[in-house]
């Protein structure tokens, strides 16, 4: 006799002489492991971080990260309106009250001060312009030094077929290095002007400045003015601001201490900062002006629908388990008999579940549906294999050891 059979009879033989007392430790055990089950499915992580296991290199240095510097997502709040003025107004009024309102504010940013790339621009340009700017000076060092040294000399010097070279900041690095590096023209400017060379871009718009204040040239200046508008500059006042070249749109930006990963506390956030941009009402600063939560912090609403949904595949999957018990066994019995197992078996699961993981995340909420869709299968087996063995004429305990 294996030794599958021999537990089977022990358990049944157990059964048939203390039926009451193994209903009672089932009841108990059920009794506690639906206040696990209830817990569990209470307390269903938001965090996308939790998807992946706690030993995963990209988790470890997200939470590295924010244990260093707190969340690397930007809470953002977007303004528009056509005065820049305004924008401005409210982007200061929103860092306001959330500077002293708001706990999980770590830093509030409304300004952009870049002065550290100013000072350290050329560290940005690309490499092979790095090392034409590094050859073209040392030849014209070579250059200048055979000049005044006539014995001065090396191979390979062209010095008399070169033009002579201009020792200005825009005959090295041209306008067109600015717009490489991303710079605004405004500021090609002024780095010429604060290394005390000049702006040849304003040289060269001296002329056409004074010829329209003599009257010349007026006559080809004013089919272009007549077709085109020129577009909104905005105020240099307002260009250290976090804000379009227009004006229209301005932005603030703010650190948390949460990550956007973690979805209630996002959808939290984007609802407090819409009912802060309301109570503030950005048509009290320009009837045109509209303002919104964006970025990393937007309302997730697709979690929450996930939550949504996995209650409703579990009630999916109990109803359709249902009707499949009563169309196959035609008996109340015949769905007792399996259906109350099937219940007690998944609470037992999910309550052990709580005591060991706590939480459920945005996958593992799906397990009740699935643990319902696979268990179902082992109790219509069992149930089945013993109707079969009682009705080819062996006792109930007979037909159990059957079918266990």
């Amino acid at each position: 006799m294996s030794l599958s059979i021999k537990l089977a009879k022990s358990y049944v033989g157990l059964a048939k002489r203390h039926p009451w007392l193994l209903l009672a430790g089932y009841i108990i055990l059920t009794v506690v492991a639906t206040i696990g089950t209830v817990a569990i499915f209470s307390n269903v992580s938001m965090d996308f971080r939790n998807l992946l296991p706690e030993d995963t290199p990209s988790r470890l240095a997200l939470e590295t990260n924010e244990t260093r510097r707190g969340s690397s997502d930007l809470y953002t709040i977007a303004v528009e309106s056509p005065d820049p003025y305004a924008n401005v107004a409210l982007i200061d009024a929103l860092a306001a009250r959330i500077e002293s309102d708001w706990d999980e504010a770590i830093w509030v940013q409304t300004t952009e001060d870049p002065s550290f790339f100013q000072d350290h621009a050329l560290l940005y340009l690309p490499t092979e312009r790095l090392e034409r700017f590094r050859d073209d000076l040392r030849a014209a060092l070579r250059c200048e030094l055979q000049e005044v040294n006539a014995a001065f000399v090396e191979v390979g010097d062209a010095c008399e077929d070169s033009q002579e070279v201009e020792w200005t900041f825009d005959a090295w690095l041209g306008e067109d290095a600015m717009k490489e590096l991303g710079l605004p023209e405004s500021f090609f400017g002024s780095w010429a002007d604060m290394i005390g060379t000049g702006d040849s871009s304003n040289d060269a718009a001296e002329p056409s400045e004074t010829a329209a204040d003599e009257g010349t040239g007026a006559a080809s200046e004013e089919p272009a003015s007549s077709d085109t508008e020129a577009e909104p500059s905005l105020p240099s006042e307002l260009e250290h601001y976090i804000i379009s070249e227009d004006g229209r749109i301005a932005v603030l930006s703010v650190q948390l201490s949460r990550p956007s990963t973690d979805v209630e506390f996002a959808n939290a956030m984007q609802q407090r900062g819409t009912e802060l941009i309301a109570e503030l009402d950005p048509s009290s600063f320009n009837p045109e002006m509209r303002a919104e939560v964006v970025g990393a912090f937007q309302s997730l609403n697709e979690a929450k629908e996930a939550v949504n949904d996995s209650f409703a595949a579990l009630l999916a999957s109990l109803g359709m388990i249902v009707l499949v018990m009563l169309a196959f066994f035609r008996a109340i019995r015949g769905l007792m008999v399996v259906f109350i197992p099937l219940i007690m078996g998944l609470t037992w699961t999910m309550g052990l579940s709580w005591f060991t993981y706590h939480q459920l995340n945005l996958y593992t909420m799906f397990v009740g549906s699935v643990l319902l869709g696979m268990g179902i299968d082992f109790g219509i087996h069992i149930y089945g294999r013993a109707l079969e063995s009682f009705r080819a004429g062996s006792n109930w305990e007979e037909s159990l050891v059957d079918a266990l």
